[in-house]
């Protein structure tokens, strides 16, 4: 059976170790969200600013835009993820945070 201060310190590691996943997962969904706007902004800019050619195949169907279909889906799939995931994490770091500070 562990003792109280055993039983502190394994309180303490689990709750470093909680810590850790907390901002790390955030980390990710920020990370996320960041590579969904950049994707869009990327496929907005290479296709809508910088006018390339349309590749055309055969029957007229428009390869391209089916790209940026897929681009721009990717993306906005990647922002809602992301968002969710970071808000997620990052309200429970902030309500811990802010009960920390009140004891």
């Amino acid at each position: 059976m562990p003792t109280k201060a055993q039983s502190k310190k394994g309180s303490k590691t689990m709750i470093v170790i909680r810590n850790i996943y907390l901002y790390i997962a955030a980390l990710i969904g920020l990370v996320m969200l960041v590579v969904g706007v950049s994707t869009i902004i990327d496929t907005v800019i290479a296709n809508y600013i910088f006018d390339v050619p349309r590749e055309v195949g055969p029957g007229g169907y428009d390869y391209q835009a089916r790209e940026i279909a897929e681009d721009v889906s990717r993306g906005i799939a990647s922002i809602v993820a992301g968002f969710f995931l970071w808000i997620f994490h990052w309200r429970i770091i902030q309500k811990e945070t802010k009960a920390h500070k009140n004891l």
